[in-house]
């Protein structure tokens, strides 16, 4: 019977303080039950000493100690534990696989073939022997073969993948069937941007595999890419890890419209000057909770926050809290539902609460790249409170009885019957339908575009609206390593009702009247970034970004420039 990792801690503590532990410690059982916990949690090295005090005759206690030395890359102490436990016991299970990844990664080709086919004979499957069945396939120059053992593992297990792909792109490449090279080689880079698997693929775009070409797969790269990504030979573990990841960048900011001032709006009595520098941070750390063949899991916790240099009451902190399902439909298809929560401060007051839940649905096309089809629905809660201005002493364009009304850019009183309160009530349902499209035009350069419909229902009269946006981008690699990424977007968005706001000519202290012309704007908006890996986890970027939101309602018309240079750094396990 299996023992869970659980099972085997507590039989070993169990044994190990019970009044015949001080006689039972070293026995080979509790020995080999303590490694197998040890090794579960990754410590390799620790299983390794407890296991050196093993009986020798132990199968499995030696078929432990091998997979061990494969997670730590021994290739041949580990063929040496792995043939004594066969020796011993020709029955374990997986030993004849085992014993052909540690061969194969110690050179031994042939001893590789066999041990596999022996595997394989013996009735062991599953995706990891396919994965080393193309492996000895691809060296054979069985290059067809090879690719359809390499297809059918990722198939069977995505965490094989970008693995599995890179060397069913090399195995194609080989077999003259550059649609089906290509497609495999640029799954590689989209789903591992950033990793050695990336780059190599792209090299393999751009001037083709020689190995590949001559039917064979030189050990030494495989290791080469091994020992800076994961080892091969972990993935014959059933205790491996789900994937981790985390980030954290840290900048500067010059925004030359904090307040987002209006065309002609004066300052509000508080502000000193529109523009001001800020610090800004964010933070992400995610990890995936459950991985099948088909579904995945998966939590992200983010947080951005920014410290102005004088406009402090625009201080603000976000953290955010993100939770997905993936359901894989086929080789090309996914499914995700998406829920998202977020929390934000400005200037240490509660200011923003929402949830968004997002169904989507992704759709790789080979060599025409891959489309998301998504509707995003959003729940809005603002947590501050506007203010009713009082009415005028006899009706429009009589002279206000309070005047100025503090924090506010217009110094004036709202028409009789009017509750600004309520109207400026932004709490509202939001939905974004839309579908975007990533088109690799060539090997480093990328092309994206996108459409969206939005609409917004308010509880209040003022931001009830919808919209129809275009959004088109574009992502190069550059000399140097250098990367730039480009991204316009421009929306139409009419709203249900005129605005409460006066223009900013009308009379100052006077109560102003309510247009009759509905709200509408025109928002262009224009991004700019240009980055560089400094190290392996260490990037520089900066960014400039332009927003024109063009209205016919003052308030609202307003222009902004940021400019900002960050560092970054990212961990992925």
């Amino acid at each position: 019977m299996a023992l869970s990792r659980g099972r085997v801690a507590l039989v070993a503590a169990v044994l190990a303080f019970s009044p015949v532990g001080a006689h039972a410690v070293d026995e080979p059982e509790v020995l080999r039950l303590r490694a197998t916990n040890l090794a579960a949690e990754g410590r390799c090295e620790d299983a390794l000493s407890l296991l050196q005090r093993a009986a020798a005759g132990d199968a499995a206690a030696l078929q432990l100690r091998g997979r061990c030395l494969i997670q730590l890359q021994r290739w041949t102490p580990a063929i040496a534990a792995l043939e004594e436990a066969r020796r011993l016991d020709p029955g374990l299970d997986r030993i004849d696989l085992e014993l052909g990844v540690a061969r194969f990664h110690q050179g031994d080709r042939e001893g590789a073939a066999r041990a596999v086919a022996a595997a394989r004979a013996r009735g062991t499957s599953g995706p990891e022997l396919e994965l080393y069945e193309g492996l000895v396939a691809l060296q054979r120059a069985e290059q067809r073969a090879a690719a359809e053992r390499f297809r059918s593992a990722r198939r069977g297990d995505p965490y094989l993948d970008p693995i599995a792909s890179f060397y069913e792109g090399l195995a194609w490449q080989a077999a003259q069937d550059q649609a089906q090279a290509r497609e495999a080689l640029e799954r590689v880079v989209r789903s591992a941007p950033g990793t050695p698997w990336a780059q190599a693929a792209r090299r393999a775009l751009r001037s083709g595999a020689a190995a590949a070409t001559r039917g064979l797969v030189d050990r030494r790269d495989i290791q080469g890419i091994q020992q800076a990504e994961r080892p091969l030979g972990s993935l014959i573990d059933p205790g491996r890890e789900l994937r981790r990841w985390a980030s954290f960048s840290i900048g500067g900011e010059y925004d030359d419209n904090v307040v987002l001032r209006g065309s002609g709006v004066p300052l509000p009595d508080d502000i000193s000057n529109e523009s001001d520098p800020r610090l800004v941070w964010t933070g992400e750390a995610g990890i995936e909770l459950w991985r099948t063949t088909d579904w995945a899991a998966g939590l992200v916790a983010a947080y951005y926050g920014s410290a102005h240099d004088d406009a402090n009451r625009f201080n603000s902190q976000y953290p955010t809290l993100t939770a997905w399902l993936d359901r894989r439909i086929d080789e090309a298809t996914t499914a995700r539902l998406q829920y998202d929560f977020g929390y934000a401060w400005v200037d240490a007051d509660p200011y923003l609460l929402h949830h968004t839940f997002t169904p989507a649905l992704f759709r790789e096309w080979g060599e025409s790249g891959t489309s998301r089809l998504f509707v995003q629905l959003d729940w809005n809660n603002f947590l501050f409170s506007n203010q009713d201005l009082p009415a005028g002493t006899a009706g429009p364009g009589s002279t206000c009885p309070n005047e100025p009304v503090s924090g506010l850019p217009f110094a004036r009183c709202g028409p009789a019957g009017l509750d600004e309160e309520r109207a400026l009530n932004r709490d509202g349902f939001g939905t974004i339908a839309g579908i975007d499209h990533v088109y690799p035009l060539t090997d480093d350069v990328a092309l994206r575009g996108g459409l969206r419909f939005h609409r917004y229902s308010s509880r209040g009269s003022e931001y009830s609206f919808q919209g129809y946006e275009g959004i088109l981008g574009l992502r190069a690699l550059l000399p140097q390593e250098f990367v730039v990424d480009l991204q316009g977007s421009w929306m139409y968005a009419p709203f249900r009702n005129a605005s409460v706001f006066p223009d900013s000519d009308a009379p100052r202290g006077q109560e102003h009247t309510l247009g009759d012309v509905r709200r509408r704007e025109k928002a262009t908006r224009i991004d700019v970034i240009l980055e560089r890996p400094i190290n392996e986890w260490l990037t520089a970027s900066a960014r400039y970004s332009y927003y024109d939101n063009d209205s016919n309602t003052d308030i609202y018309d307003y222009d902004r420039d940021i400019v900002g240079g960050y560092l970054t750094v990212r961990w992925r396990r």
